[in-house]
Parts: structure tokens; C-alpha cells; sequence
């Protein structure tokens, strides 16, 4: 799917030469500050006489840390709340909403003080970067994966809410970073690792950028290589069941579920409330495989007791993954040229492919009381339905069915692929000038 955001934006700000003059400490001589562009206004002014809330990453600080996934490395700050990662695997679980956090699975989100990922503002170069893209819709948030992220020089947060400068979407904070547009030369770097001890959740990251030019032009183009594979529930310890470091669904509270592949069967005050299902290995084929049914013993010939023991994992084998796969291709391009003295153009172009996989357990089925949906409570399955083998009209109103479900393997699990093309593309100029005692910074550009 492509994901293109078209906007344009026209800003001309006003920047007040004067400033308070500055005290030296401790009679040392004082000395002059340059000029500082700081991220959150577009005054330019002098932030040692404005306290901000705010934080600063080099690129040593995102190297040091190891992670080939730029959110990954974010979501660590203590100020970064819960966000979709490439540990998030509910797919189809949160449905289809516009705003694509269901089935658009597979993105790295950032979501400062907690505020969720569309309240918190994502720049480069301090202008705004592209949406997302996703299968049900259009977020508004942006997908860490598509930055490009070995032309990071320096990351810049404002972690103190925005909104009156950029809107609602900065109201948790801004984060915006800082390309390495001054680079010269040319620049490799290659990383892999794993999980030595599991032998799995392979990382490899890859990445080349050359840039150069002279005191007038200068350019810089980088691209790179990021594939994170997956590590499925069962393949730890921890998490091998949905409660910790569980080793069996016959426990209270391990959170299994009553949707199984031999079914669970509540009947109703006719039958006493027996909780049911169906023996392993029956089979109830509408033919002449059918369970044998005693209306006087519910809990005997091919049916026993429903209890914990039989309740299903669906963090088994095949089902579930702990981190989600994740392959990128990012390339990323800047240039800039110098009219005059104190006119400049430039441009900027950005591709990314995303390829990620999530999956889950077969979509159970159900009917009756709990199943979410009133219309599924008023439903009767009659007595020679050759599936029915418990010999009455089955339905609520009639008291002899409370409840139906059952997961049905053989139709497999929920499997989700996501290949998503970011394209973004920026061209602008930008300048200053003279006016009386103030110098006048403009700036014009659309995206």
C-alpha cells in the first residue's frame, strides 16, 4: 500500500536581535553564545534564559545501545509510555478501526507520557514526517520504521506538551531528529546478532551513506538494511502459556481459553447447567461418526466434563509470535544550495518498504450468552440437524443450550503480512534579511 501525505507550509518569523545581556558567574569573563536553533519554536532565541523540559541523543547514544530498530531504542526513555513494537502481535484482536492500530500491525510507534502515539509529533529536520500507512485505514501516527535511521546525527525531545505551537498531535511532546546533512565522505557499518542462547531472534542491520560538496552545495544519500526475525510464545519459558511461566492450563488463572478444537458445550436448566466437551479423538463428522450423548449423564459415553485441564493454549506451538519479523529497506536523500548569501534551497526524498508478519490462533466460533453479540443469543439448531447429536432443539429460549464454541484448527490460524511503501518528499527555500535593527527569517516549502 502507498502512503503520500500532501501539505505545504508557509512560515515568516520574526527574530528580535536584542537580548538580555548575560551575567558572568563568579566574575569569569563572559563570553558569546552562538546562535541556537531550538526545537519547539520557530523564535530562535537564546534557551539558556527559557528553562525547557527536554533531552538530547547523539547517534553514540543509539549505537551504544544495541537495537537495530530506532523504536525499540526510543521506547526505552522513561518518559515513552506503552506503543505498538515489534513485540506487539494481537493481530485482528482490536478489529478494524480507522485509525489503524488493529490489523495494521507491524509498525514502531512512539508515545510520550503515556499520551498514545497520535499526541505525540514526529519531525526531521524539524518539519513534519509522513503518517503511517495500514490495512484499515489512515493513522495519525507515524511508523518509526520509515526514518531513516543511520542519517541520525542527534535526536531532540521536548517532553513538555506543544499544542500551542503544532497542534494536538504534539500535546504528549515532540520528537524531532536531526539528519546529518553536513556529511562528507563515505560511511559503512554492518551489525548481526541473536539470542545465543536460544538460537533464534536473529538481528542484522546494514547500512552505507556518502555526502559531499563545497561552501556553496552540498548533498548526502545514505541507504539501508534492517531484518529482525521472530521469536514465537512457545519458544520461551515465560512465555510459553498466557500467565508467566506457567507449564500447564490446568492451574486457576492461567488465562487458557474455553475455545478448544473439541469444542465446550454449556447446557441449559433442562440439563442442569452441565458444562461439556466433547472426548479426544471423537469425531462428529454429520455421518455416521457421531457422539453418543446421554441426556441423563451429560458427562459420559463420548462427552466428560469440561474443566481446566481442557481449557486451550493459544500460545502453542505455531500460534503466537513474541517479536514480531520485521524486514526494511530505507533511502534517504538531502541537498542544499546556496543562491546567495542568505538564500538557500533545498530538497529532501525518503523511500521505505516495510515487510512484517503477525499471527494468532484460529478466529474461535461461538454461539449463545457471552458470545458479545445479542443476535448470536436467539438462534436454534433443530434436533435433526445430522451435527446435533444431543437429540433436542438446541436454543436459549428453550433452556437446553447456554453457550457453543469451538476453535477449529483445521481451518489454521490468523495469519497477517504487511508490505507498506513510504514515500515523502520535501523541495523549499529558505532565507533572511534586514530590517531595521531585526533580521527577518523566512521559510517556504510544501511536502
Amino acid at each position: 500500500m502507498r502512503s503520500v501525505t500532501p501539505c505545504a507550509a508557509l512560515a515568516v518569523f520574526l527574530l528580535a536581535l536584542t537580548a538580555a545581556p548575560f551575567e558572568p558567574a563568579f566574575g569569569q569573563e563572559a563570553r558569546a553564545i552562538e546562535e541556537v536553533v531550538v526545537t519547539g519554536s520557530r523564535i530562535r532565541r537564546d534557551p539558556l534564559n527559557e528553562p525547557t523540559a527536554s533531552m538530547e541523543l547523539n547517534r553514540d547514544d543509539l549505537v551504544n545501545t544495541g537495537f537495530t530498530n530506532l523504536g525499540d531504542a526510543l521506547q526505552n526513555l522513561p518518559i515513552t509510555g506503552s506503543a505498538p513494537n515489534s513485540q506487539f502481535n494481537i493481530p485482528g484482536n482490536q478489529g478494524f478501526p480507522q485509525d489503524g492500530a488493529g490489523i495494521g500491525a507491524g509498525s514502531v510507534q512512539l508515545s510520550l507520557r503515556n499520551l498514545k502515539s497520535i499526541r505525540t509529533l514526529i519531525l526531521v529536520d524539524g518539519r513534519r514526517w509522513i503518517p503511517g500507512a495500514s490495512a484499515s485505514g489512515v493513522p495519525g501516527y507515524v511508523d518509526l520504521n520509515s526514518l531513516p535511521d543511520n542519517m541520525i546525527n542527534r535526536i531532540e525531545i521536548l517532553q513538555d506538551g506543544a499544542s500551542a505551537i503544532y497542534g494536538s498531535d504534539a500535546i504528549g511532546g515532540v520528537v524531532n531528529l536531526i539528519t546529518d546533512r553536513n556529511f562528507s565522505g563515505f560511511e559503512a557499518d554492518v551489525q548481526t546478532g541473536e539470542y545465543l542462547s536460544h538460537n533464534d531472534g536473529s538481528s542484522t542491520a546494514a547500512g552505507i551513506k556518502f555526502g559531499g560538496g563545497n561552501g556553496r552545495s552540498h548533498f548526502v544519500v545514505s541507504a539501508s538494511y534492517r531484518d529482525e526475525g521472530g521469536i514465537e510464545t512457545a519458544d520461551r519459558k515465560r512465555s510459553a502459556f498466557p500467565t508467566p511461566n506457567a507449564t500447564t492450563c490446568d492451574v486457576p488463572g492461567t488465562l487458557c481459553s474455553s475455545f478448544t478444537p473439541q469444542g465446550r458445550f454449556i447446557l441449559g436448566p433442562q440439563f442442569d447447567f452441565a458444562s461439556i466437551t466433547l472426548n479426544d479423538g471423537v469425531l462428529n463428522d454429520g455421518g455416521a461418526n457421531k457422539p453418543v450423548f446421554n441426556p441423563d449423564d451429560p458427562a459420559s459415553g463420548d462427552f466428560h466434563a469440561f474443566t481446566a485441564a481442557n481449557r486451550f493454549n493459544y500460545n502453542g506451538p505455531g500460534f503466537n509470535f513474541l517479536r514480531t519479523p520485521n524486514e526494511r529497506v530505507n533511502i534517504f536523500a538531502s541537498a542544499r544550495h546556496g543562491l546567495t548569501d542568505r538564500i538557500e534551497v533545498f530538497g529532501t526524498f525518503s523511500y521505505s518498504n516495510r515487510q512484517s508478519h503477525t499471527k494468532a490462533a484460529p478466529e474461535p466460533l461461538y454461539l449463545g450468552s457471552g458470545a458479545g453479540n445479542p443476535i448470536l443469543e436467539n438462534f436454534v439448531v433443530h434436533r435433526d440437524n445430522p451435527y446435533n447429536p444431543f437429540g433436542v432443539d438446541l436454543s436459549i429460549a428453550d433452556g437446553t443450550m447456554i453457550f457453543m464454541g469451538r476453535r477449529p484448527l483445521e481451518s489454521g490460524g490468523r495469519l497477517f503480512y504487511q508490505d507498506t511503501d513510504t514515500y515523502f518528499a520535501t523541495i523549499g527555500a529558505q532565507g533572511e534579511f534586514d530590517f531595521g535593527e531585526r533580521a527577518i527569517f523566512w521559510e517556504l516549502y510544501g511536502s
